[in-house]
């Protein structure tokens, strides 16, 4: 069970014959009527993440007698999740996004706005945008994804005369802090995907 602030996500891995979330559900739904608070049934969705080629056969989620819309799609914190993990969807939404900021930035540039400037509101108003939540999807995404955003970056450069981290760099740097996040807390439980090499050294 994942929360953040008023949201909260239920995760589970079905395997071998199992096509429910088992109890989970209906222990989550009984928790929320003891603490007086109200689910919003029809903003809750349910989506199954499967790479096979033929489609599985999952029961629906009942909750308080009725069901639960399934869908292949669903945007989560800002990020568009998809049910094979390409995130091409996620991609659309961010391109659609900067193409309208990217007209300010044209506009700047005709106005003669120094580069200084430009390169805080690329950094401010694209850049985060396009970065966003980098470390979960950059890896998946496609070569021809990558080549979209790629070509923010190059139209942002030529507009605005100056040097500018690609993604790769971010998502590097990002992955690297985050990781080093985790090394510092024992209790994190993800501590058991890093490992040292022989030498001692190196993680």
């Amino acid at each position: 069970m994942l929360k953040f602030a008023d949201d909260t996500v239920i995760v589970s891995l079905l395997v071998n014959e199992e096509t429910s979330h088992g109890p989970v559900v209906e222990d989550f739904v009984s928790w929320c009527a003891k603490c007086n608070l109200s689910l919003n049934i029809s903003k809750t969705k349910d989506m199954i993440i499967d790479f096979g080629k033929s489609a599985i056969s999952v029961s629906p989620t009942v909750i308080n007698g009725r069901d639960i819309e399934f869908v292949d799609e669903y945007r989560y914190l800002g990020t568009v999740i998809d049910n094979k993990l390409n995130f091409n969807a996620n991609t659309d939404a961010i391109c659609k996004k900067v193409q309208q900021r990217m007209f300010f930035l044209r506009k700047m540039n005709s106005f003669k706005v120094c580069s200084v400037l430009m390169t805080l509101f690329y950094q401010s108003f694209i850049e985060s945008v396009i970065s966003y939540c980098d470390i979960v999807w950059f890896h998946c995404i496609s070569l021809s994804n990558r080549k979209r955003l790629w070509w923010i970056v190059r139209t942002s450069v030529r507009i605005t005369g100056t040097c500018l981290p690609t993604l790769q760099e971010l998502y590097s740097s990002r992955v690297s802090k985050r990781a080093g996040r985790i090394i510092l807390d024992p209790s994190h439980p993800d501590l058991f995907l890093i490992e040292l090499l022989p030498s001692g050294r190196r993680y």
